[in-house]
């Protein structure tokens, strides 16, 4: 029965956009040979499109088939082989040159020869096209089975397709030749180098229906196959499937998938296949391997696979390890929080003699911090201090994360500087990190009391950072009274929205001295002063007070072009009549702040 032909639809584009549409178009096409069956333990098969086809494969052509062998006599041939002739025709010279002054001195059984050892030879496929070419057509040889299994067999060269395999095997196909299993296995072989899925499945298809035997080089061939055609996930099945069936798989097969999954970044399949071919395979991952997946693993801040092969590693292999992958174990040790990877990682760095920088001190400081060990973050946040003098802010934000996540170890977080505090010299941003995280978890009057016990935590003064965490959270007048009038200075630095806040909260309860104190720090040439509530509360109070500075602060508010004035008459008047001792200079400029301020009262 003869099948339809077949289509070269999008279909087919989408499942192998690699194959070509007129050569596809062409073997696809082809006549037909009827099948014929055998009523013997072993069928032979031919290759056609029959309605046998199973419903997946409906629409394919049958490339292979039977398992009879024809390696057996294939290269068997009368009269004696002249050495020096093959050695000449196995060097591969151009073919211009081989057809011209090589096939013509040798022998017929001189090239069935070298073709059989062109067979195990790399690149050897344009040698192998030359001499079967000269065979046939200047030799007078027929197209044989043996002839096409040295060309599907050299098809592994770089020169190869294939497409190429498939008009090889159409050929055979109209010239009603059978394909045996050698020939199968070569293209399994082929196919693996170049990768066709819809080929590869029907010969997979036609040894199976045949009941040829896959041998295990052809299963690793089509796992290797499946991988080189980007089916990423079958290739995995196929690989497991090898690694539970048979023991005895090539370890370069592991090396293989475990090098492509590493730089395709499935680094937990590689990572697995590593560890199964460490138990289950004769030979052990090469080292260079390792270093490789270590290098990806760590690159990619993969965790598990950086502490595995790491711990994998011996003395001698660790300090074979570069400092770029040195850094990346490191940065994915502290992502992860593994301390002892990041500790071990460090102490390869100072047995070369690097100089550690901030960046590695910071390494370690987040991986003790996300494993939850805050005090020995928190020490070897001191122990950068002494090392290099500084401890930045931004080294503690792992540190403020985890205390922010977990307020039940701001305790021991405190209990820790408490015990620093007598071998190192604790710097404030340690404190300022425990305030910070204090105030986010439990609140202004928790964090206001670890500043009040400030001294058992450190020997530092307080800084801007610390009065910028207290002073943003603080509501109670009182306690911002208490904090600007320890440091007005830097609390100015710290909050300038606060320190207004306070002067209010300073003339509110008429303590006009502290009040002007801080508004001389505010200075003339400052942008940013008083808010015009503050300093009407603040001119008020001072005439109340009968404080002569009322003068200089409404003239400073005139030149800033805050209106304070309008409406004040009432109360500076009566304080501009009682003066007494001044000059009259004095007076008449009091006179005219109080009718200019009439003034514009009057207007608005």
């Amino acid at each position: 029965m003869s099948g339809s032909r077949v289509a070269f639809d999008g279909l087919w584009r989408c499942l192998c956009p690699s194959v070509d549409p007129v050569l596809a178009s062409r073997v696809l096409n082809a006549p037909i040979v009827p099948r014929t069956l055998h009523a013997t333990t072993r069928r032979r098969v031919c290759l056609s499109a029959s309605a046998t086809k199973r419903a997946q494969t409906a629409t394919y052509r049958r490339y292979a088939s039977s398992a009879i062998p024809v390696r057996a006599a294939a290269y068997e041939a009368a009269g004696a082989v002249n050495d020096a002739r093959v050695r000449s025709i196995l060097k591969a010279p151009p073919p211009t040159i081989l057809d011209r002054d090589v096939l013509p001195m040798a022998s017929v059984p001189d090239m069935l020869e070298a073709l059989r050892q062109l067979q195990t030879i790399s690149d050897s496929f344009r040698t192998a096209a030359a001499v079967v070419r000269h065979l046939i057509q200047d030799r007078g040889q027929q197209p044989s089975p043996a002839l096409y299994e040295c060309l599907i067999a050299c098809a592994r060269d770089t020169n190869g397709t294939a497409d190429m395999i498939a008009q090889l095997l159409a050929e055979m196909h109209q010239l009603g030749m059978n394909p045996g299993a050698q020939l199968c296995h070569d293209a399994l072989e082929a196919l693996a180098i170049h990768p066709n899925y819809l080929l590869r499945n029907e010969i997979l298809w036609a040894m199976q229906e045949s009941w040829t035997p896959i041998t295990l080089s052809g299963h690793c061939n089509v796992a290797l196959g499946l991988l080189r055609d980007g089916q990423y996930e079958l290739a995995f099945d196929k690989a497991e499937e090898l690694l539970d069936k048979n023991p005895d798989v090539p370890p370069r097969l592991f090396d293989v998938f475990v090098l492509a999954f590493a730089h395709r970044g499935f680094l937990d399949e590689a990572v697995r296949l590593a560890h199964e071919k460490r138990h289950a395979a004769s030979e052990d991952v090469p080292v260079a391997l390792w270093h490789v997946l270590l290098d990806a693993c760590a690159a990619a801040s993969h965790v598990e696979g950086t502490s595995y092969i790491w711990g994998r590693f011996l003395e001698h292999d660790r300090r074979r390890v570069s400092d770029g992958t040195l850094l990346a174990v490191l940065d994915t040790a502290a992502r992860g929080g593994h301390p002892d990877l990041a500790t071990t990682a460090m102490g390869v760095l100072t047995a070369r003699g690097a100089k550690l920088g901030v960046h590695h001190y910071e390494a370690l400081i987040d991986s003790y911090a996300n494993a939850g060990d805050v005090p020995n973050a928190l020490r070897l946040l001191c122990i950068m201090f002494r090392a290099l003098g500084v401890a930045p802010e931004g080294s503690t934000r792992s540190v403020y994360s985890r205390l922010k996540a977990e307020p039940a170890l701001l305790d021991g977080a405190l209990e820790g500087l408490a015990a620093l505090v007598r071998d190192y010299d604790v710097p404030i941003q340690a404190l300022n990190v425990v305030v910070e995280a204090t105030v986010a978890a439990k609140g202004f009057d928790a964090a206001l009391q670890v500043y009040k016990q400030m001294p058992r935590y450190t020997q530092a003064l307080a800084d801007e950072t610390t009065f910028r965490h207290l002073l943003a959270a603080c509501e109670d007048t009182r306690a911002l009274r208490f904090l600007v009038e320890e440091n007005p200075a830097t609390a100015l630095r710290a909050d300038r929205a606060a320190f207004d806040r306070a002067i209010h909260a300073f003339a509110d309860v008429r303590d006009v001295e502290q009040a002007f104190r801080c508004v001389e720090l505010l200075g003339p040439e400052d942008e940013a002063w008083l808010s015009r509530d503050t300093a009407l509360l603040l001119v008020r109070r001072a005439a109340d007070a009968q404080d002569e500075r009322v003068w200089s602060l409404l003239e400073e508010a005139r030149r800033r072009g805050l209106d304070v004035e309008s409406g004040l008459s009432r109360f500076l008047v009566p304080f501009m009549e009682g003066r007494e001792g001044k000059s009259r200079r004095e007076i008449t400029s009091g006179k005219r702040v109080v009718e200019a301020a009439d003034e514009d009262a009057t207007t608005l």
